[in-house]
């Protein structure tokens, strides 16, 4: 154990300065206080967000390659000169790397655990 990590443990919750400190003191001297929000309103809005964005992308992506004249360029990205589907496709690539990692993100938050009523209750008073 640290010096600074034995001194952290040695003092009282009262000791620590009044506010965060002193908060946070009593948070981390319990697991079952360590409860926080998981914000899913605002996680599911920001979801249905970057999801309406890959979607318009996708449909961008399908007009360009409905428009296509050259059937070649639809089957090798090689000799693709069309200047419009590289950059939707970079667009897709991004925005879909976005939507993977808040989607795993989301799918993490949620999976811990609920806090107890208990807890939650022992902590207020």
């Amino acid at each position: 154990m640290s010096n600074s990590t034995a001194s952290q443990s040695a003092l009282q919750i009262e000791e620590y300065r009044a506010g965060y400190p002193q908060f946070t003191a009593l948070l981390s001297s319990h697991r079952a206080f360590q409860n926080v929000r998981r914000f899913t309103r605002v996680r599911m809005r920001l979801l249905l967000l970057k999801q309406d964005e890959v979607t318009v992308l996708e449909g961008k992506l399908d007009t360009i390659d409905s428009k296509e004249d050259r059937a070649l360029f639809l089957g090798c990205t090689r000799r693709d000169t069309n200047a419009e589907r590289k950059p939707t496709l970079q667009q897709l690539t991004t925005a879909l790397a976005e939507y993977d990692l808040l989607l795993e993100q989301n799918f993490r938050v949620l999976s811990l655990p609920t806090s107890k009523s208990r807890d939650l209750s022992s902590l207020k008073n």
